[in-house]
């Protein structure tokens, strides 16, 4: 019986091919997918974040500090953020709660609000370890209707003192007196909800610092300090000496 032979070779060269045309396909669509991917968790972030408060502790300059000393002052400053990363967004009201350990720190007497959050001011420092229902709404533009844009911007700086050694955390929290201090964003027709906030936290450490107790030595007697002191004894003998 003879053997018939198979074309093998044309079937080759197909699959080769048909491989070859995959991976190009693949190569080209990589950069299409990427796109896809991201935004898609853009879009997850968006929908699970709608502003951000980020607190930080700082000096009077601005500079960030993580621990401080018994009796020093410094600033709690907290920012606003649009997290939809719109040029016509921004965060029109922002208010919050925020609490602390009232026997670590108090607050001065003032707030002070940054420069495009000058309507609205509210400033309730008047609880013990509370402040209740701070913040502004936006100055930017007439009547506060330019929206602000990208990016964080400061809504508020809080003056405090240290009182006592120990871990200071600031917590913030939802303000409590809805509608009145609502949070709410440019070119969104509602209310910001709670959950769609992170409202932040800050914290500090407070320690007593490298002060030392001065102690005065004392003096070592001197000559005349020493005649001084026998002449006193003298008179008092003569004084207390019994007669006889």
């Amino acid at each position: 019986m003879g053997l018939q032979r198979v074309g093998t070779g044309q079937g080759v060269l197909a699959k080769g091919g048909a491989e070859a045309s995959a991976r190009t396909l693949r190569h080209r669509l990589a950069p299409i997918l990427a796109s896809m991917a991201l935004l898609a968790i853009a879009a997850s972030v968006t929908e699970a974040q709608v502003v951000r408060f980020r607190m930080e502790t700082t000096d009077s300059s601005g500079s960030s500090l993580d621990s401080v000393h018994v009796g020093d002052e410094f600033q709690l400053r907290v920012y606003a953020e649009d997290l939809r990363m719109q040029e016509s967004g921004g965060v029109f009201a922002g208010y919050l709660d925020i609490s602390y350990d009232a026997s670590l720190a108090v607050p001065g007497a003032d707030i002070t609000f940054g420069d495009i959050y000058q309507n609205g001011k509210n400033s309730d420092l008047s609880a013990p370890g509370l402040f209740n229902d701070i913040g502004a709404f936006s100055s930017n533009g007439d009547f506060g209707i330019d929206p602000i844009g990208v990016g964080e911007h400061l809504l508020l700086s809080v003056p405090m003192q240290a009182l006592a050694v120990g871990d200071l955390t600031f917590v913030g929290a939802d303000a409590q007196n809805s509608p009145l201090y609502d949070v709410l964003v440019y070119n969104l027709n509602d209310v910001v909800k709670p959950s769609d906030i992170d409202f932040g936290n800050a914290d500090v450490k407070i320690d007593f610092g490298q002060a030392m107790l001065r102690v005065q030595p004392i003096p070592e007697p001197t000559g005349w300090l020493l005649a001084t002191l026998g002449l006193c004894w003298g008179v008092t003998r003569l004084r207390i000496r019994p007669r006889w």
